[in-house]
């Protein structure tokens, strides 16, 4: 009986040791998996950020053009008022 009991033990400690290995396995591909898909976020999130920055520049000097057109229309209608009242003379 304690021949079988010894064997029987080995055999639990055996499968336990596999069990483990077989856990460990698990553990680190999950962890590689998880440090490809975080760096595939963060560069995501990168060219987002980009494309966000061109995004506002564009709106930036959009609104910086119309601006000046603006101004421009501003000053040429004072002038054409001043022409037209003789203030300009």
């Amino acid at each position: 009986m304690s021949a079988m009991a010894g064997e029987t033990s080995n055999q639990m400690s055996e499968k336990t040791s596999q069990t483990s290995e077989k856990a460990g396995e698990k553990t680190s591909q999950v962890s590689d998996m998880a440090s490809e898909k975080s760096s595939q976020a963060s560069h995501i999130a990168s060219e987002k950020t980009s494309q966000a920055g061109g995004m506002l520049q564009s709106a930036k000097e959009s609104v910086q053009e119309a601006g000046s057109q603006m101004k421009a229309k501003a000053e040429g209608s004072a002038e054409a008022l001043k022409n037209a009242t003789g203030m300009n003379n």
